[in-house]
C-alpha cells in the first residue's frame, strides 16, 4: 500500500512506524507522540481505512455476483427460469451462504438443481 507522500527524515520513520503500529493495533502509551509523528500517522491510517473499505466493497460486490454461463443455442430456458425463481422466492441462496457455501458454489449448486 503507497504511504502517500511527507517529508520526514530517515532517523524518525522508526518513531513513525510505532505510532502507526499503536493506531493500527489499538495500543496506547504512556508518552504523547510528537505533533509532526502523529499528523502523519492519523493521515496515513484514515488513508488506509479508505483502502480498506473500498477492497472489502470490492470483494462484497464479486460474492454477490452469480454469473454462470449457459449455452442458450442447446436447451430451452423455459423450466429453468420458473425454478430458478422458485428458488430466489424460497431464499435458497441464503440457506447455502448460511452453509458457509461460497458464492461460486451457490451458482454450481443452483445450476445442478434447476
Amino acid at each position: 500500500m503507497h504511504l502517500g507522500s511527507f517529508v520526514l527524515p530517515k532517523e524518525r520513520r522508526k518513531e513513525l512506524a510505532g505510532c502507526l503500529e499503536r493506531k493500527l493495533f489499538g495500543q496506547s502509551t504512556f508518552q504523547e507522540e510528537a505533533p509532526d509523528i502523529e499528523h502523519i500517522a492519523t493521515l496515513i491510517t484514515e488513508q488506509y481505512g479508505r483502502f480498506e473499505r473500498r477492497r472489502e466493497e470490492k470483494r462484497a460486490r464479486q460474492e454477490q455476483q452469480e454469473i454462470v454461463p449457459v449455452d442458450t443455442h442447446t436447451r430451452s430456458l423455459g423450466g429453468e427460469v420458473v425454478a430458478h425463481r422458485a428458488s430466489k422466492a424460497l431464499g435458497l441462496n441464503r440457506i447455502l451462504k448460511e452453509a458457509q457455501m461460497s458464492a461460486r458454489e451457490c451458482a454450481l449448486a443452483e445450476a445442478t438443481v434447476v
